[in-house]
């Protein structure tokens, strides 16, 4: 699962979209990993940790996932633009 998060983060780099890719890396690591740690370790000693990775990977995915729609969208839009206008 964390391979499809970084292959969208690596595809947002390599078309230069820095800031959806840094909202991806930020918002996993930072928002949500560390806070999820600190509650299911609370929840469920020593088990709680392992469950954290996939639950901070399918959420990342749903992040990576709604902002690469939005992207093809717009990218869409943009080659519906120049078609019509014959370039």
């Amino acid at each position: 699962m964390m391979a499809i998060s970084y292959l969208i983060t690596t595809m947002f780099q390599a078309a230069g979209q820095g800031k959806r890719a840094l909202a991806i890396s930020v918002f996993r690591k930072t928002t949500i990993d560390v806070p999820l740690m600190l509650l299911m370790n609370a929840l469920f000693p020593l088990y709680g940790l392992m469950m954290v990775q996939p639950i901070v990977d399918m959420l990342s995915i749903g992040l990576a996932f709604a902002l690469y729609h939005n992207f093809s969208k717009k990218l869409e839009a943009l080659r519906t633009q120049e078609e019509q206008s014959g370039l």
